[in-house]
């Protein structure tokens, strides 16, 4: 019986694929094609998983890298030496069902205003490792493959650019995602779709953040660097952690989601056991315009619950968060977001987020203007008010510089001053 049920879902996705104009040679093509978990430049968005994951999802930010860049300077000696290497990873793509990407980012970041005796400088690096191997592919909308990073963050300075907010008295992250440390395992996991492409699991270790309460605008490596924009900091997520995961697609607007993970994990413990001490649990209901531009026009409603751990003394917390975002033609922009939680396990236990991105029409070029309110959960300190501006200048098809300033008002963690300018310039070269 349940080969049975195997056969009648492949041959009603075989049946969808010949209805939507796919003849017997594309759909050969199509199955022998790995691009459904990490489509290539040229893939249809439509045909791949059900594609809930976030920006910051390892084949969202391989699809990211794999589309062509309309860049300030074209043709240059850098990109044309790259050709070679690019044309490599689609044939091993193509032959294998092996997609992985490379990539290095710089963060240089200078506050002013600080407390007299502080750190007012940040620089660090970060080289990434990204990759899907696509091994099984039962019907032309289905797949299921090994998804993997691996990553070095590194301080150039004295501290890193994780470090520098709390070193200047700002509770939170003005560099997120520019930590220190050598070698440490992101994600290992398994991502399956099924049902013709509307629904996906995964099981193994992988990265909350992406999956999780995600909006279209929010990426540390190339838009915002203030975590008070790019994520709800009412939120206590684990570091990358070991569950599962699932999503399904209940109409082509109404999607749903269910997810739960080791509370303890540890970014640097590559343990692929979860502690059993506690578990983050989450649900999400959202609606997309489309799911092909679901990173320009959603909503979505989270709910969370996080576990006590009563051997690390760690109380039971819950929440809630919303979020949204809306495009206006192929240019503008805008989302916003809010939070609660009840307990005191993150930054903030309110918080909201609002701004706007505008995309330069005929170039990769954006600006960024976000603007974030949060009502710190430690009584005593106060109200931060955090902006950030930022401009992504594609420099050429593989190199982006984007400079940032960052406004932080009401620093919570200090009383000596009461505003804190920090300029920032990344840069970041993909492979």
């Amino acid at each position: 019986m349940a080969w049975a049920a195997v056969l009648l879902v492949a041959l009603a996705c075989d049946a969808e694929a010949d209805e939507a104009g796919l003849g017997a040679e594309e759909a050969d093509a199509g199955a022998s094609t790995p691009e459904v978990l990490a489509p290539v430049e040229g893939a249809d968005r439509d045909d791949a998983a059900p594609d809930l994951g976030g920006p910051e999802a390892v084949a969202q930010q391989l699809f990211d890298d794999g589309t062509l860049k309309r860049s300030l300077f074209r043709n240059t000696l850098l990109d044309r030496s790259l050709r070679p290497w690019f044309a490599w990873k689609r044939r091993l793509n193509e032959r294998y069902g092996l997609n992985f990407g490379l990539n290095y980012t710089s963060l240089v970041q200078g506050a002013t205003g600080a407390p007299p005796g502080t750190e007012t400088s940040a620089a660090g690096g970060a080289l990434r490792l990204l990759g899907v191997w696509t091994l099984v592919r039962p019907t032309v909308k289905d797949a299921g493959g090994l998804v993997f990073s691996v990553e070095n963050r590194h301080r150039y300075t004295a501290i890193a650019p994780a470090d520098l907010g709390v070193e200047v008295g700002y509770a939170g992250l003005t560099g997120t995602a520019f930590g220190d440390f050598d070698v440490a395992l992101g994600d290992l996991n398994w991502q399956q779709s099924f049902n013709c492409g509307r629904s996906a699991f995964l099981v193994g270790r992988y990265t909350p953040v992406a999956f999780f309460d995600t909006l279209g605008y929010a990426n540390p490596w190339t838009t915002f660097q203030n975590a008070a924009i790019l994520l709800n900091l009412t939120n206590p997520l684990p570091d990358q952690s070991t569950g599962v995961w699932f999503g399904h697609w209940i109409t082509p607007q109404w999607y749903g989601s269910l997810g739960l993970l080791d509370a303890d994990a540890d970014l640097l413990d590559a343990d692929l056991v979860p502690s059993f001490a506690g578990f983050y649990k989450t649900a999400e209901i959202g609606w997309a315009f489309s799911k092909e531009e679901k990173f320009r026009k959603k909503f979505h409603v989270n709910v969370w619950h996080v576990d006590s751990r009563t051997d690390d003394d760690v109380p039971e917390d819950y929440g809630v968060a919303v979020g949204g975002i809306w495009s206006f033609g192929k240019s503008w922009s805008v989302f916003g977001r809010a939070s609660w939680s009840a307990g005191n396990l993150s930054i903030y236990d309110r918080s909201a987020t609002a701004g706007c991105i505008y995309d330069l029409p005929g170039r990769s070029d954006a600006v960024g203007l976000g603007v974030n309110w949060g009502g710190s959960s430690t009584p005593g300190l106060r109200d931060q008010y955090t902006t950030e501006l930022f401009y992504r200048l594609q420099l050429t098809e593989h190199v982006a510089a984007t400079p940032s300033l960052q406004w932080l008002h009401d620093p919570a963690l200090t009383s000596a001053t009461d505003d804190i300018v920090v300029f920032g310039l990344r840069v970041r070269l993909d492979l």
